[in-house]
C-alpha cells in the first residue's frame, strides 16, 4: 500500500525546503526591517533599546 504518489525522497527534499525557509524567513526580514529604518547604522544597538526606569 502506497500512501503518497510521490517518492520518498521527493516529499523529504520538500519538507527540508519549507524548513530552511520557515528557519531563514525571520531573520531575512528582520536584517531588511533594520536596513529600512533610519538609525545609526556603526552605533550598537544598546543605545536605541528602550529600557525601563
Amino acid at each position: 500500500m502506497q500512501l503518497s504518489p510521490f517518492p520518498s525522497y521527493v516529499i523529504f527534499f520538500h519538507a527540508r525546503a519549507v524548513m530552511a525557509v520557515l528557519s531563514y524567513l525571520p531573520f531575512l526580514v528582520l536584517n531588511y526591517v533594520r536596513a529600512c529604518m533610519d538609525d545609526d547604522k556603526p552605533a550598537p544597538r544598546a543605545m536605541f533599546d528602550k529600557l525601563p526606569p
